[in-house]
């Protein structure tokens, strides 16, 4: 199949059956940032280690990856506490919903964030590597 245009290409692309493809690419990509998070967290117990999970959610022909923790002080250990906090302008928004006090005083120990710094552009080579091959 050869395509040339936006909107050829977009039309072969919606003929194509890669919805699967995408999901494991996706999820490939999640398991990857999970890794990475997990080899990254600051221990003491080994309790936010062993809690932090991977979940591909699939809303339409839309994929996403959640990657995180349950444990209610994660988000405290990832951006800090206080005077200590260390916030990703990307993040503000949602670091701002665990603002409680502006109290504290624990140190910021990213684990997530640099995760998904380093493995977010592997998703969108992965995802062109994908179709291009589909597009041949």
């Amino acid at each position: 199949m050869k395509t040339t245009g936006l909107n050829n290409i977009l039309n072969n692309l919606s003929k194509l059956d890669i919805t699967s493809r995408v999901e494991g690419v996706v999820n490939d990509v999640g398991e990857q940032i999970l890794g990475q998070a997990k080899a990254n967290v600051h221990v003491l117990t080994g309790d936010l280690k062993n809690s932090l999970n991977m979940r591909v959610i699939k809303e339409g022909n839309t994929f996403s990856v959640g990657v995180g923790s349950d444990l209610f002080y994660a988000i405290f250990e990832e951006f800090g506490t206080g005077g200590n906090v260390k916030v990703p302008a990307e993040f503000k928004d949602y670091a701002m919903e665990f603002y409680v006090s502006g109290k504290g005083h624990n140190f910021a120990h990213p684990y997530l964030t640099p995760a998904y710094y380093q493995h977010r552009p592997k998703l969108a080579v992965k995802l062109a590597q994908l179709i291009n091959s589909q597009l041949k």
